[in-house]
């Protein structure tokens, strides 16, 4: 008998030896022990797959539009699908894009086997669901399964704790007789929230010296409740902050109507969710219905938020006279309805979209089916997108312009990256630097335990990420030469002569400076690391000639 073992998760599997061939996959750091088994891990080939399938995969999804728009689930002539995380791919939330490569590798090293038995261990039921399609007619038996990743209750309660913090700030606005801003002078203005990235003199890091003193910002506290989370006493202390600042808070522009108005929407994508729960959903013969499930449940949570940061906007700008409005995350849902508000009641108002973060040819996030994308209305069948984009760097300004975005050019200085200016390279130490990602922070810990343990004579920086779930480092043994490190990252860099990372973007920029970068490749997981597009070929570092990038594979 020919068995497949698929093991998700940190911890080790054991498994009681057997005369039969066993193949296995693991998905994280978690090894399977006690039979031999033949590993059909492969980082290249998964990273290979998940670029081959990955326009095919990206045009699929548009097609969920058409089901948008025949639930009547529509705002002010903007398909709700656009606002959601469905229609985004985010592949840093949802497993779907994940486990279709894993499928599409297995099915591939598989073709020529007969496979007999298949154990699963660690995942969920949308995980046993795309298997047995994948593999039909294959007895599967599941183990230690894993809870749904979205919960439709939790959700819930989460809508209703929302739709009581809308209310309080409508309270708060009207309690202390805040005001909007109304300022009737042409300005160019830059969208933010506020305080997320703001320094103590109120200026937002990211957009630097771009913003010049006459220059306005456009700010949200609340937002959407999930970029940015704060609190009834903390959103009175920050809009006083920013009424001083003289910003324009686009808080302020929410009346009580939108709480009645975002009852009525969820109701509507509830019954879509409900008259679609029988759906199949079926991409490259791989039944991927219930992650498709999860994305909708969160979608809804995502839709009606933004329908209330989308109605408070649109009263916002009407005190304001903007010439340009620049802002971050137009590539997600909330700069979608950016684009989509100003885009609809301020034609002639240029919008120009602020490249901030990673690219890959992998991530998704970024990517638009052909001809999905368009600067002007209607936006039923178009996804809203700025006039102009600025970019980082060349491999973000081609995966814009692949993607349909137009007028797109290079940034003067990245702003974000002018730390790197402080940093003094010295290779001569022995001091390792290891720079978690946001969502892999436990996996790579436990997949460098042993390059840590097996350099006793290096001493290795752990830092983790700032904003990850960091609970694994009080759980988990730390080697007597690992310290954690919360340093201002260009003190680190400069006191480490190697840096390890999966996908963190510190490994790029470490990688410009000179200092050898090791990409560490998660088992089962894609690898949306920049070094892997775009390093070996960058002529702007500053040592080109001693560049070195190296993987390693647990």
């Amino acid at each position: 008998m020919t068995v497949l073992v698929i093991h998700q998760g940190s911890d080790d599997l054991r498994l009681k030896p057997i005369d039969s061939k066993t193949y296995s996959f693991r998905i994280g750091s978690g090894q399977i022990i006690g039979r031999k088994c033949e590993n059909l891990n492969d980082v290249a080939a998964m990273n290979r797959i998940s670029a081959e399938i990955r326009d095919s995969y990206t045009s699929w999804v548009f097609r969920f539009n058409k089901e948008f728009l025949g639930a009547g689930l529509i705002w002010e002539q903007v398909s709700m699908f656009f606002f959601s995380d469905l229609s985004s791919k985010r592949t840093e939330r949802f497993d779907t894009y994940n486990t279709l490569t894993i499928l599409c590798l297995l099915r591939e090293k598989l073709a020529d086997e007969r496979i007999e038995k298949i154990i699963l261990h660690g995942v969920d039921n949308s995980f046993l669901r795309a298997v047995q399609s994948c593999f039909k007619g294959v007895p599967v038996k599941l183990i230690g399964k894993r809870s749904r990743h979205v919960n439709l209750l939790r959700r819930i309660v989460a809508d209703l704790k929302f739709l009581f913090s809308v209310a309080v700030v409508i309270a708060i606005n009207r309690t202390f007789r805040f005001q909007p801003v109304i300022k009737k002078q042409k300005a160019n203005y830059f969208f933010s929230f506020f305080p997320q990235t703001f320094d103590a003199n109120d200026a937002d890091t990211r957009y630097g010296a771009k913003v010049q003193a006459e220059d306005q910002y456009l700010v949200a506290l609340m937002a959407d409740g999930m970029h940015q989370q704060i609190g009834p006493l903390k959103y009175l202390t920050c809009l006083r902050r920013a009424q001083k600042a003289g910003f324009s808070v686009v808080d302020l522009g929410m009346k009580i109507s939108d709480a009645v108005e975002i009852v009525r929407i969820w109701l509507k994508l509830m019954r879509f969710l409900r008259d679609r729960k029988r759906a199949s959903d079926i991409f490259l013969d791989i039944d991927i219905s219930g992650y498709i499930y999860e994305e909708i449940v969160w979608s809804i949570s995502r839709i009606i938020r933004l329908v209330v940061f989308a109605r408070a906007l649109e009263r916002t700008i009407d005190h304001l006279s903007i010439s340009k409005l620049t802002y971050i995350v137009f590539e997600f849902p909330l700069g979608r309805v950016i684009s989509a508000v100003v885009g609809k009641k301020l034609p002639h108002t240029q919008r120009e979209g602020f490249n901030h973060g990673e690219f890959s040819w992998r991530f998704l996030n970024y990517f638009l089916a052909q001809e999905e994308g368009s600067v002007g209305p209607s936006f039923l069948q178009h996804c809203p997108i700025p006039d102009s984009v600025l970019a980082e760097d060349n491999l973000a300004a081609d995966i814009y312009r692949f993607n349909g975005y137009q007028n797109v050019h290079l940034m003067d200085r990245v702003n974000r990256n002018t730390y790197l200016d402080d940093v003094v390279v010295n290779l001569n130490v022995s001091q390792y630097l290891v720079v978690a990602g946001l969502h892999d922070g436990e996996d790579f810990f436990r997949v460098m335990l042993s390059t840590i343990k097996n350099r006793p004579d290096h001493r290795f920086l752990f830092r983790p990420h700032p904003r990850g779930d960091n609970r694994y480092l009080r759980k988990i043994e730390h080697p007597k030469n690992m310290v954690l490190d919360t340093a201002l990252i260009q003190d680190s860099l400069s006191k480490v002569s190697r840096v390890f990372v999966t996908y963190s973007g510190i490994g790029y920029e470490a990688a410009r400076l000179g200092l050898p970068v090791t990409v560490v490749h998660i088992p089962g997981r894609i690898n949306w690391s920049k070094c892997i597009d775009v390093v070996p070929t960058d002529k702007n570092h500053r040592h080109h000639e001693e560049i070195k990038i190296s993987f390693l594979s647990s």
